[in-house]
């Protein structure tokens, strides 16, 4: 199994393990909201390494992207690592480009659905998993103008009433989006133990490029 994907599999496997735990544990609390939060990146969890099983070149490709995204966390407490025994190496490696790979959630989401489902199937789920469900999980995230709907449950700048459950969030919907996470996460690794051959091939062939590239001083 290439590195990359391995690497992938603990990192989300581990997040989806962490978080559908406290998001259950609030699901029975019945504090809908917080558990939506914690649901709606369970679901950016699944979707990804689902997404990376169908597509193992990308996977590699934000494997080796991954120094860029360090670079941007550390270089503005630069200042915290300048007494460290290594800091003039640290202070190379800071010196490199941080700019980064972003994949949209809806595109990985696109994707995968399109490996299972006809076209027109494909954007009546996308219009509800990711436009509905999805969008309200990012607007709590956020507090972004799409919240003002589930605390105050009108949209003309004059509350009616205050919402103190929340109005787009039910049992049944955190619950589903609890699932989909974990089910993306499970299909995401059947996948890849089908795979395993085309992975290998796959990370033979990078490592044989990466030692073919000279590295600069």
């Amino acid at each position: 199994m290439a590195k990359a994907v391995w690497t992938w599999i603990v990192t989300l496997g581990t997040l989806a393990w962490d978080v559908s735990g406290s998001a259950i544990s609030l699901l029975a609390m019945r504090e809908f909201r917080a558990g939506k939060i914690l649901s709606r990146a369970l679901v950016d969890y699944g979707v990804r390494l689902e997404y990376y099983a169908h597509k193992p070149d990308k996977a590699l490709e934000d494997f080796i992207n991954a120094p860029n995204c360090l670079r941007k966390f550390i270089r503005p407490g630069e200042s915290l690592y300048q007494n460290e025994p290594d800091w003039p190496s640290l202070q190379q490696f800071l010196a490199g480009d941080d700019s980064l790979i972003r994949r949209q959630t809806r595109q990985m989401m696109e994707r995968n659905l399109a490996a299972v489902e006809e076209p027109a199937r494909v954007s009546q789920l996308i219009a509800y998993a990711y436009d509905r469900e999805y969008g309200i999980g990012s607007a709590l995230v956020h507090g972004n103008q799409g919240c003002m709907w589930d605390v105050l449950g009108d949209l003309t700048g004059q509350a009616k009433h205050h919402q103190w459950q929340s109005r787009g969030v039910h049992l049944q919907t955190l619950a589903l989006d609890i699932a989909q996470g974990l089910l993306g996460v499970a299909r995401g690794l059947a996948i890849i133990t089908q795979q395993t051959e085309e992975y290998e091939r796959l990370f033979n062939e990078m490592q044989t490029v990466l030692k073919a590239t000279p590295v600069s001083a």
